[in-house]
C-alpha cells in the first residue's frame, strides 16, 4: 500500500472505521462536531514513529467470540463453574484460539506481522478494572511466563482478571510480533447486553481515537493514525 499525500479512509463492515491521514486532515477534524462522537476510547500507547514507511499492511480479523476467564459472560458457553461439562470453556480452549489466531497472523510479513490490525469480538469486559490496563506494563509483568505456561499449567486466580485484549497481546508478543499501540472500545456494563468490542494494534502512533455508540451492537471506533507524519 503505497502512501500519498491524500486521505486514507477505510470503513470496514465490521464495525471498525481507520483513518490514516496527513497533518492536514488532522486540524479539519478538530473542527468537528461533537455530536459527531459520543466518547473518546482510550489510547493505551502513544510512542514516536522512527522511520519514515512507504508502504504498510493492514488485515481486519473477527476472533469469533474471544472471551476472557473469569466466567463473567452474556453467553452460557463461556461461563465457568462447569468441570463435570467436558465442553465447558476453559484456558485449553482459549489457548488454542489465540494460537490459530496468531498462526494466521504469522503469515503476514514474513512472520513480522501485520503493521495494523483491525479486531473484531473481543469480549466486553464486564470486570475491567479502575484505571486502564497499559499493555506494555502488562507484557512486562508476564514476561517471564509464556502463554502456554499460564493457561496450561498451575492456574491463579488473578489470571482471572485478565481481559480478552490482554490475552491476545500476550499471544502476539511471544510469537515475537511486537511494538504494537492499543485502542480499545470502552467496557460496557453487563446490563448493557452488548457481548462484543473492537480494537485496533497499531505499530504507528494512534494520535487519536473515538468510539461512535450503537444501540445493542458493537461500537464502531474511529482511530486516528499517523504514518510518516
Amino acid at each position: 500500500m503505497n502512501i500519498q499525500p491524500l486521505y486514507l479512509t477505510a470503513l470496514l463492515l465490521f464495525g471498525l472505521l481507520l483513518t490514516a491521514c496527513n497533518e492536514e486532515f488532522g486540524s479539519q477534524s478538530s473542527e468537528r462536531s461533537s455530536k459527531e462522537t459520543d466518547i473518546e476510547a482510550p489510547v493505551l500507547e502513544r510512542p514516536l514513529q522512527k522511520e519514515a514507511v512507504t508502504e504498510f499492511s493492514v488485515v481486519a480479523f473477527n476472533v469469533e467470540n474471544l472471551f476472557d476467564l473469569d466466567g463473567v459472560a452474556l453467553f452460557d458457553d463461556y461461563r465457568q463453574g462447569y468441570p463435570e461439562n467436558l465442553l465447558a470453556y476453559s484456558g485449553h480452549k482459549l489457548l488454542t484460539k489465540l494460537n490459530n489466531v496468531v498462526a494466521v497472523l504469522k503469515t503476514v510479513d514474513d512472520g513480522r506481522g501485520p503493521d495494523i490490525i483491525l479486531f473484531q469480538e473481543f469480549e466486553n469486559d464486564f470486570s475491567p478494572p479502575e484505571e486502564p490496563v497499559k499493555i506494555r506494563n502488562f507484557l512486562a509483568q508476564h514476561r517471564e511466563r509464556s502463554l502456554k505456561q499460564m493457561l496450561s499449567g498451575k492456574w491463579r486466580e488473578a489470571y482471572a482478571d485478565i481481559s480478552a485484549l490482554e490475552w491476545m497481546a500476550k499471544a502476539i508478543d511471544d510469537a515475537g510480533m511486537r511494538d504494537y499501540n492499543v485502542s480499545v472500545a470502552a467496557p460496557k456494563a453487563l446490563e448493557s447486553d452488548i457481548a462484543h468490542v473492537n480494537a485496533v494494534f497499531s505499530r504507528f502512533p494512534i494520535i487519536e481515537s473515538k468510539t461512535h455508540l450503537i444501540p445493542q451492537a458493537r461500537d464502531i471506533q474511529e482511530v486516528l493514525v499517523s504514518v510518516s507524519g
